[in-house]
C-alpha cells in the first residue's frame, strides 16, 4: 500500500514557482537577506526606548540632545532598510510583469498574485508585510518618543525629528487581512494553520494598537478567519501567547478586550488609542 504523500513532502510548500531568472537568488533568500538586520534594528529601538526611561533620572540637556541625535540616526538607519524591502518587492513585480503573458493583465502590488506562484511564495510575501508592519510600527513610536522628548527637555533649537512620508503599516496590516485565509485553505494542510500565528498576529495587534480594543478592522480580521474550523489552532495559539509568553508586566486575559488592547499597546512599547481607551474606562 501506498504512503500517503504529506503537505509538507509535496511540492506546494516549495519555496516559489517563478520563472526562473539568469543570475539571481530565490525571492525569499533575497528577502531574508534584506531582512536580516531586522532585529539588530528592534534591538536597537529597545535600547533607546530604555535610556528615554532614564531621562526622568536626571539625565543632562546635552544627554538628551545626544539621544535626540541617536534617534534620529536610528530612524536614518531604518529608512533605509524599508527601502531596501520595498525595493524587493519591485524588483520582483518586474520580473513577473517580464515573464507574464501577454494575455494576462501585468500585476502592480504583491497583493494581487502573491498566491499565483504556490504557497512558498505566498508565504515569503506574507513575511515581507509582517517584518514590515515590526519595523515601521516601532519607527513610529520611535518618532513620536522623540518628538515628546524634544518638548519636555525643552530643546527647541534641535532639529525636530523627521519620519519619510510613506513609513505606514496600515497597508501591510490591511494586506495580510486580505489574504490570511489562503493558509487555511484545504491544500494548505496544518501547516498552513500552524504558521498563519506570526502574520495574523502582527495584524490583529496593530488594529488594537492603532484602532482601540473595539477595533473594527480586528473585528473583521476574526470574522473572516473564523469562517475556517481550522483557524481555532491559530487563535487559541495566540491567545495562549499573549496570556502566557510575554513578560510578566504585559500579561493578562487576551479574552478581556480593554486588557488585551493594553497588552497590545506595551508590546509595541508605545503609546496608542488603546492605551488612552483603557486608561479613560478603567474605574
Amino acid at each position: 500500500m501506498q504512503q500517503r504523500q504529506s503537505v509538507m513532502a509535496s511540492d506546494i510548500w516549495r519555496t516559489a514557482r517563478l520563472p526562473p531568472e539568469q543570475g539571481c537568488i530565490n525571492p525569499r533568500d533575497s528577502l531574508l537577506d534584506t531582512m536580516m538586520n531586522i532585529p539588530e534594528l528592534l534591538q536597537r529601538h529597545d535600547l533607546l526606548k530604555q535610556r528615554c526611561n532614564l531621562v526622568s533620572n536626571g539625565l543632562g540637556d546635552q544627554d538628551r540632545s545626544s539621544l535626540l541625535d541617536d534617534g534620529e540616526c536610528l530612524l536614518r538607519d531604518c529608512s533605509t532598510t524599508v527601502e531596501a524591502l520595498r525595493g524587493w518587492e519591485m524588483r520582483t513585480l518586474e520580473h513577473l510583469v517580464a515573464s507574464a503573458s501577454h494575455d494576462v493583465d501585468p500585476p502592480t502590488t504583491l497583493r494581487q498574485i502573491c498566491k499565483d506562484y504556490g504557497y512558498g511564495f505566498f508565504h515569503t510575501v506574507m513575511y515581507y508585510w509582517t517584518g514590515s508592519i515590526l519595523l515601521k510600527g516601532q519607527m513610529w513610536f520611535t518618532f513620536a518618543l522623540l518628538s515628546r522628548l524634544r518638548l519636555t527637555a525643552e530643546l527647541s533649537e534641535h532639529p525636530k525629528p523627521s519620519l519619510p512620508p510613506n513609513i505606514d503599516p496600515r497597508e501591510d496590516a490591511e494586506n495580510i487581512a486580505a489574504n490570511i485565509m489562503h493558509y487555511f485553505e484545504s491544500e494548505a494542510g496544518l501547516w498552513g494553520a500552524q504558521i498563519a500565528a506570526f502574520p495574523l498576529g502582527a495584524a490583529l495587534h496593530f488594529f488594537i494598537v492603532t484602532e482601540g480594543s473595539s477595533s473594527p478592522s480586528k473585528q473583521r480580521l476574526i470574522a473572516t478567519v473564523g469562517e475556517s474550523s481550522k483557524a481555532a489552532y491559530t487563535l487559541a495559539f495566540l491567545a495562549s501567547a499573549a496570556a502566557e509568553t510575554v513578560p510578566p508586566d504585559i500579561r493578562g486575559d487576551a479574552a478581556d478586550g480593554k486588557t488585551h488592547a493594553g497588552m497590545a499597546s506595551r508590546w509595541f512599547s508605545g503609546e496608542s488609542k488603546a492605551v488612552t481607551e483603557v486608561s479613560s474606562e478603567a474605574p
